[in-house]
């Protein structure tokens, strides 16, 4: 496997390591109409990615993620070729294109996986097919098929203006509204595997693992320095290494369960950015309250930013109080 894919590894059976989560997420992966770059400048290819994800070690995958690269419609037939219509990846319950560049063109290639009854999800939100023009494609869609598309940012669900793109089904009450019910039940699952319990170690997060293809020299050198004085205890540090998972910053793939990790590491430390930025998080991920307790936390501390957000006077005296409880380190 090449070094830009990812892999979660579960644990199947006594004996032996299942890949179950195969990560190619901002890999800068493109279609192999690119392959007239220079082969010295050549992006990885989503032929490559499909001859990958053959080998025999990734055939019991369920979640394949290729979200925020560069695969167009060329790049989806090639996949289905490859991997669904053959009937490659009979475990897979998830296929994530998110943030692509997939086309109303490519939507038919989903047909055989939206067809298969184990299958899940399969999300191209951000990509140019969820817009008007795919209109007829999701004129055709059955029942079964918009039960497991996700296509809708989570911030536009509300508004509703969606619902264009099924406009002229007889059946269009009940199915925008069964269309709304499966997308929030889909985001509260992501919200709830992002705030599960976290057992890993500051090994298992090192964000030199996590590193994109595009990374330069001195990104790395600063994520080693900034790695090595975390693990010797600087809680600022392990607070940046937290905000560059958060905001794909500084060579670093987004990761917002591995952000929510170095935050609570850092506030373990001691903190008050840690505390601070735990709690924007929180509230990003639907925790208002908590995440609001941790902010007062960090303004106790004296974090200007979360004294300035909670109208606090610096001549104020701190309000006592006890940390809260750090859980998951």
């Amino acid at each position: 496997m090449s070094s830009c894919a990812l892999v979660s590894l579960l644990l199947a059976g006594t004996s032996c390591f299942a890949i179950k989560h195969l990560d190619y997420h901002q890999s800068r992966i493109e279609d192999d109409s690119f392959a007239h770059f220079y082969q010295s400048r050549r992006p990885k290819v989503v032929s490559d990615v499909a001859q990958e994800v053959l080998d025999e070690k990734y055939s019991d995958i369920e979640f394949l993620d290729l979200s925020h690269n560069y695969v167009r419609d060329t790049g989806v037939g090639i996949l289905r070729e490859t991997l669904w219509k053959s009937g490659k990846l009979p475990a897979l319950r998830e296929l994530d294109l998110s943030y692509n560049e997939i086309g109303s063109q490519g939507l038919p290639s989903f047909k055989e996986i939206l067809e298969r009854e184990a299958f899940q999800y399969l999300n191209i939100v951000r990509n140019p097919a969820a817009t008007v023009e795919s209109k007829s494609f999701f004129a055709g869609l059955k029942e079964d098929h918009l039960k497991k598309l996700i296509w809708i940012p989570e911030k536009c669900l509300e508004e509703r203006k969606w619902i264009v793109l099924l406009e002229g089904r007889p059946d269009l009450e009940t199915i925008s509204d069964l269309v709304s019910l499966v997308h929030k039940q889909y985001y509260e699952k992501k919200r709830a595997e992002l705030l599960s319990p976290d057992e890993s170690s500051i090994d298992d997060n090192n964000p030199l693992n996590d590193l994109s293809p595009l990374a330069l020299k001195e990104e790395i050198e600063n994520l080693q320095h900034l790695y090595r004085q975390a693990r010797e205890g600087k809680g600022e540090d392990a607070d940046t290494i937290g905000f560059y998972y958060w905001h794909s910053w500084r060579g670093v793939k987004e990761n917002k369960k591995k952000a929510l990790w170095w935050f609570k590491y850092a506030a373990n430390l001691g903190s008050a950015s840690g505390y601070y930025d735990w709690g924007l998080l929180m509230e990003e991920l639907g925790q208002p309250e908590e995440g609001m307790r941790l902010i007062e936390e960090a303004a106790t501390r004296c974090h200007f930013s979360a004294r300035e957000r909670l109208g606090w006077k610096w001549d104020d005296s701190a309000i006592p109080g006890s940390s809260p409880e750090v859980v998951g380190q």
